[in-house]
């Protein structure tokens, strides 16, 4: 961008923020994210905050990203949350996935995410009993997760992914997956 003279807008950053986020470029990631800001004069919004969550949840640095959650001008969001979760449930990090998981169930009371991703930090890290605890909590209150549908452009449901089923059948997976690559050789 600097060498180019391209002044970024706040779109720009959005797409920046993520790629350095999936390349685990933790260095880049955080001087974009001050650059944004003191060269740039652009305010972040949650979007970069949460770009920001989530590449310091991918490098690791979870401790930083709930500070960031807990410090940031912007009040935090499901998303802010969720991205937290979803690292420690990658790290098997069960303190920092159960913190988050409260607050989205405050924030979204019937959203059943929190209750799934918190059962799966704790069965991986074999502790079955409060992995089963946390899903009876959750039929108790009669939660359920909701179906997705696989849609490929105009056509019917190819696959419909429930949480008890977490699966998805491998000809409806093939055939989203044919018709992308197609769509793309265009």
């Amino acid at each position: 961008m600097r060498s180019n003279r391209v002044k970024p807008d706040a779109i720009t950053f959005l797409s920046v923020l993520p790629a350095c986020s999936h390349a685990g470029m933790l260095i880049e990631g955080c001087s974009f994210s001050l650059a944004m800001k003191q060269d740039y004069g652009i305010i972040p919004n949650i979007d970069h905050y949460n770009c920001m969550i989530d590449l310091l949840g991918r490098t690791g640095r979870l401790v930083e990203a709930q500070q960031l959650i807990l410090n940031m001008r912007v009040e935090p969001c499901v998303a802010s949350w969720a991205t937290l979760l979803s690292a420690c449930r990658k790290e098997v990090n069960v303190s920092g996935a159960e913190q988050a998981a409260f607050r989205i169930m405050q924030m979204d009371p019937k959203d059943a995410t929190p209750y799934i991703m918190l059962a799966n930090t704790y069965s991986a890290a074999n502790r079955m009993n409060d992995a089963q605890r946390i899903m009876m909590k959750m039929r108790a209150k009669d939660i359920t997760a909701e179906l997705d549908k696989v849609l490929c452009s105009n056509m019917s449901p190819k696959a419909m992914i429930g949480i008890d089923s977490m699966h998805i059948s491998r000809e409806s997976s093939d055939a989203a997956m044919n018709m992308f690559i197609r769509s793309m050789n265009v």
